[in-house]
């Protein structure tokens, strides 16, 4: 077997670990590495290619812009800490920073694409699908079961199980599970008439179950907007216009005929909802504090309970913690400088997919998009960038954009010989 050959399989384990659980992603960034070490790329043209590719290039600009607006907000943190309630806070470098190499987390798994021969790259991509279907069917069960993790649902429903697999919770599923998903969505269509396509499609189906049955709120709208999102780009503003009212009518009748369905929605004004207004209300507060830094990169969250527990001295207990919301976390704790850095990061990363998917049928583009769209309904409930479960499959579809771009453009790395020097001698 060839190196490439077993550079792939590294980098399936890798990729099927990001579906898993945290633990097994930690590992998995083992083989991550192992599979680059495999497949021994060329440095020198390694280097040139990241010199000569412009979509790699803004990358680094933007993640570098990104990373130097944590930091200025971390300083400003150590030097001119804000204090609420006796609450103060605390910078610990360089721990606090250590979230951010995650930013150069899809150059590698680039890297380690662009190092495979053709047909090995698509194992990696397969293995991946494969292992999101797998546990999207454990998921099915789950619902009805609890295993392997039993998280009961509310509403007079304590015979039923949010589906969470083996994340923990049905919010990261929801985050998480998105890019597999539409991606499958997207390969079933534009690879329609090949062999074996059709179990795109079954995976896109088995996902959009295991999805509608984590009964996450955020799931239920981001689904069918991710849907209609790909719709818009694959097909006419008939059939556009005819998805539209087909998620209306199903929504309806879920909502009429569906009591968990109903009684979910009904009590969001009670459970979930009141508890995120406070925590934005406090966030904003954050941003008004200092506008151009913030409290500090991730640690706004710090001050959320005493901020609440001054503001509502009767509640023995506040819901406290980040802000629900990736957009105020963003503001509240890195400021106009941080926010615009990861508006920049998450728009290039976007719209580069967006064009690709209007001028191409490259297969996924238009499911990465759809799933990009997805992804940031889920965050204006729940700060999912910076969440250690759901950054890994963030990077990896950040890598899996890049890859589909790069090739479109021929920006290809010298593929790795297959033959051994020493026979030549």
């Amino acid at each position: 077997m060839s190196r490439s050959y077993w550079a792939s399989i590294l980098l399936s384990v890798y990729l099927a670990s990001t579906l898993v659980s945290m633990a097994s992603m930690s590992i998995g960034l083992l083989f991550l590495v192992a599979a680059i070490f495999v497949a021994r790329p060329d440095p020198h043209a390694t280097r040139a290619w990241f010199y000569q590719s412009s979509w790699i290039r803004n990358y680094l600009i933007l993640s570098g812009s990104l990373f130097l607006a944590c930091v200025v907000s971390l300083l400003g943190a150590t030097f001119m800490p804000v204090t609420i309630g006796g609450v103060s806070i605390h910078v610990q470098w360089p721990q606090d920073l250590m979230k951010a190499w995650y930013l150069l987390l899809p150059l590698l798994s680039l890297v380690a694409l662009k190092s495979l021969d053709e047909i090995d790259r698509e194992r990696p991509i397969r293995i991946w699908l494969c292992t999101a279907a797998v546990l999207c069917v454990v998921g099915f069960f789950q619902h009805f079961t609890g295993w392997p993790r039993p998280q009961l649902i509310p509403f007079d429903l304590h015979d039923r199980f949010h589906v969470t697999l083996f994340l923990g919770h049905h919010l990261t599923v929801a985050s998480v599970f998105i890019f597999p998903v539409f991606f499958s969505l997207d390969r079933f269509w534009t690879l329609r008439k090949e062999k074996n396509s059709f179990l795109y499609g079954v995976l896109f189906l088995f996902g959009a179950i295991a999805l509608i049955l984590t009964f996450a709120r955020s799931a239920w709208v981001s689904l069918p907007f991710g849907v209609l999102v790909w719709v818009c780009l694959r097909f006419s503003r008939k059939v556009l216009l005819a998805s539209v009212l087909v998620v209306a009518l199903v929504a309806g009748v879920l909502y009429m005929k569906s009591e968990g369905v109903r009684r979910r929605i009904e009590m969001s004004q009670y459970i979930g909802i009141s508890e995120r207004y406070d925590l934005w209300e406090a966030n904003y507060d954050f941003f008004k504090m200092r506008p151009l830094t913030g409290l500090g990169w991730r640690k706004a969250s710090d001050l959320s309970g005493p901020y609440l527990q001054q503001k509502y001295p009767d509640r023995k207990e506040v819901f406290a913690g980040h802000a629900h919301n990736n957009f105020i976390e963003m503001a509240s704790s890195t400021g106009l400088f941080g926010l615009a850095a990861w508006l920049g990061w998450c728009g290039y990363i976007f719209f580069s997919l967006l064009r690709l998917a209007r001028k191409t049928k490259a297969p996924g583009a238009g499911g990465l998009v759809a799933a990009w769209a997805a992804f940031h309904v889920n965050g204006l409930t729940q700060v999912n960038f910076w969440e250690g479960k759901v950054i890994h499959q963030l990077m990896w579809a950040t890598a899996l954009g890049g890859f589909l771009i790069l090739s479109q453009k021929s920006e290809v790395l010298p593929k790795v010989s297959t033959v051994d020097p020493r026979a030549q001698t």
